[in-house]
């Protein structure tokens, strides 16, 4: 975490934007607005929010980094015309805007969503998206070079997670997403380059749209006790949290392709799997409760070779 020095200012509830002293935490602002002119002077380059709730408006600030290094957080969130700013462990609980910057970094924050528009070199990494209200989690418009990247999503929207409008070099990896009622990754509106990546999807729909062949690890949530019937389309795991048959698919698979069954429950797999009889071929498998299921397929034999484990 940055620390304070003399070139930092505190902010608080209590803060007073009359008598806040530069260096000293013990003498803070109250508000962002009070001290963006020492900003844009290069007389402050962090600013730690110490308690409190404060609206966030950084305009023509080049070279600042916002901490929260106490309680406090953000209501609404706007960065324009700025670049080389940096936001570490900082909540943003409403709009969070940025427009025209360069150069943004946002490190292990909370935040609902995000928008940005004509912006460049935008990185968002091990962040959390909470409780979104808006209709699509990040927004990008006529962007370039932006990462989304080993972030939490927690949503329960349809989707698209992603609206991506005329923008370049967009990258989303390594994100975990959780959105039940999932059915759409990405709006994709005239851009080329965006790369989606080695994400893990956890949903109970069947029909997760990734569009445009993005590979991804998804997950699909079994919780209504009904059969769960994959195919070569499906996610590569299941989680299993209601007594339910899992149905492998049975033609048109690549030899090699690996689905993981997690079963909270007990639970059955049935397929054509490999045994010591090699007479026999469509069976179904007790599975117990809190055990791990790995179905590999294996072309030759056309058939699933199946290695299970408790999970501790």
């Amino acid at each position: 975490m940055e620390s304070f020095n003399a070139r930092s200012v505190a902010i608080s509830e209590l803060g007073n934007d009359l008598t806040f002293r530069v260096g000293d935490m013990s003498r803070p602002a109250a508000s962002f607005d009070a001290i963006l002119p020492l900003v844009r002077i290069g007389e402050v380059r962090s600013i730690h929010i110490i308690s409190g709730a404060h609206n966030m408006s950084l305009d023509d600030v080049h070279g600042l980094i916002v901490v929260n290094s106490g309680t406090g957080r953000i209501g609404t969130a706007r960065i324009e015309l700025c670049s080389n700013v940096t936001l570490i462990d900082v909540q943003v609980v409403d709009e969070f805007e940025i427009e025209g910057s360069n150069n943004i970094r946002i490190r292990r924050c909370i935040l609902s969503h995000v928008e940005c528009m004509d912006c460049s070199m935008i990185d968002i990494e091990d962040s959390k998206f909470l409780d979104t209200r808006a209709n699509v989690v990040i927004i990008l418009r006529y962007s370039r070079d932006v990462s989304v990247q080993g972030n939490i999503i927690v949503t329960s929207i349809t989707g698209p997670i992603l609206n991506v409008s005329n923008s370049t070099d967009v990258t989303f990896r390594d994100n975990i997403v959780r959105a039940i009622n999932l059915t759409s990754v990405i709006s994709n509106t005239s851009s080329n380059g965006v790369s989606i990546d080695h994400n893990c999807f956890i949903t109970s729909s069947q029909d997760v749209s990734l569009q445009c062949s993005y590979t991804s690890r998804r997950v699909l949530v079994s919780n209504d006790g009904t059969s769960v019937h994959l195919d070569n389309g499906s996610p590569s795991v299941v989680l299993v949290e209601s007594p339910a048959d899992v149905i492998l698919p049975s033609s048109g698979v690549t030899d090699g392709t690996v689905i993981e069954i997690i079963s909270l429950t007990s639970s059955t797999i049935t397929g054509d799997i490999l045994t010591m009889n090699p007479t026999v071929n469509r069976i179904s498998l007790n599975i117990p409760a809190n055990a791990s299921v790995r179905a590999q397929y294996v072309s030759n034999e056309g058939r699933w070779s199946i290695s299970l484990w408790l999970i501790d």
